[in-house]
């Protein structure tokens, strides 16, 4: 039995997009996905259907696997992509963009931590279609405002996607331990200490007040 971070990921996409007309925030669907994995994980150990060593290891390599792509994924898009987008069809560059290097980067890491070919590639394919799902216009406006890939969009609330980070990662660390908290906290820094353009804010902003009048 393999426990995946990319099949949450893909569960979540799938749960925004289904929730796309309705007013539900989407911090509670982080919450409550790391929640179910956790219960699923201790009905599993519980029935003794799976090892505590065993899922203790899986999540410890999914859990890394999740911070490092992360890592990855604000390392390269942050440098190559417009940071403007508003509809689908701007997007469709940007959500390529990702869905590329979320599948390269899960499936080479995963591969990595030991994994076997399918098994990566089953992961990669799963998270670059749930991360994708997550960023792209799809779902909600107010989601791409939000969640955690938002940071690009340069016209978040900083305080709903730093409460998000953050309590993620102690979901992440009450059930992975430190290494995993670690790494996490790493690419939180390296997140929050990139450099915000005030000029293409400013433009966001004007665009906003256009389309409201």
């Amino acid at each position: 039995m393999i426990i995946s971070i990319s099949l949450a990921l893909m569960i979540a996409g799938i749960l925004l997009v289904i929730l796309n007309r309705t007013d539900i925030p989407e911090i509670p669907i982080y919450l409550g996905s790391g929640l179910l994995l956790s219960l699923l994980v201790s009905l599993a150990q519980s029935r003794g259907i799976v090892s505590h060593e065993f899922i203790e290891a899986e999540i410890m390599r999914e859990i890394a696997l999740l911070g490092l792509s992360i890592l990855i994924f604000y390392n390269t898009s942050g440098m190559l992509l417009d940071p403007k987008r508003s509809t689908a069809i701007d997007s469709f560059k940007t959500s390529l963009w990702m869905s590329i290097v979320s599948f390269a980067g899960i499936t080479g890491l995963s591969l990595y931590f030991g994994f076997n070919s399918l098994e990566s590639l089953l992961f990669g394919v799963t998270g670059s279609v749930g991360s994708t799902l997550l960023d792209s216009g799809l779902v909600k406006e107010e989601a791409k405002k939000n969640h955690i890939y938002g940071w690009i969009t340069e016209d978040i609330d900083f305080y709903d996607d730093l409460f998000g980070i953050v309590v993620l990662t102690l979901i992440l660390a009450s059930v992975g331990g430190i290494v995993p908290f670690t790494g996490l906290l790493v690419s939180l820094v390296l997140i929050l200490s990139r450099p915000r353009s005030k000029r293409l804010l400013q433009q966001n902003n004007n665009e906003d007040n256009r389309r409201r009048k």
